[in-house]
């Protein structure tokens, strides 16, 4: 069985660390997670078409030399930090993150479990592109 959720229980007069600070944000993140997984997809409503065509692909081989090229489009949460702060060492600390999806373009079989697939794309030597969406899958454990 899977570890269960824990939550910090705050009182008055509890001192709390960052590790307990994290742990509380992580809570969130991890019951966030569980809902959207409930509900199946968190993207409902993101459609991928293969016209017009807006991403700069480098070409994934598919065994072939080139005469065609295979890729998954996928979609991934993606955190950068923000808002700079003197950090305890004396270096530069991250008092915010801000969290975006990420698109990428992956090789076959290659998305990651915390990522959703979102469609397949194949280009033909003649340059026409193909978008299967019927391979989108549920998110999976991260």
């Amino acid at each position: 069985m899977a570890d269960p959720p824990r939550r910090v229980s705050s009182f008055d007069g509890l001192m709390l660390t960052a590790a307990d600070f994290a742990a509380e944000q992580q809570h969130h993140r991890g019951m966030r997670y569980l809902h959207n997984r409930l509900h199946g997809y968190a993207l409902e409503g993101l459609d991928v078409e293969a016209e017009p065509l807006r991403l700069g692909l480098e070409p994934v081989c598919a065994g072939e030399a080139r005469e065609r090229w295979l890729g998954e489009l996928i979609i991934t949460g993606h955190e950068d930090p923000e808002s700079p702060v003197p950090g305890p060492d004396g270096g530069v600390a991250f008092a915010r993150r801000v969290e975006q999806p990420q698109l990428a373009v992956v090789a076959a079989g290659a998305a990651p479990a915390a990522g959703l697939l979102l469609a397949r794309s194949t280009r033909s030597t003649d340059h026409t592109v193909k978008v299967d969406t019927s391979v989108r899958r549920p998110l999976g454990p991260g």
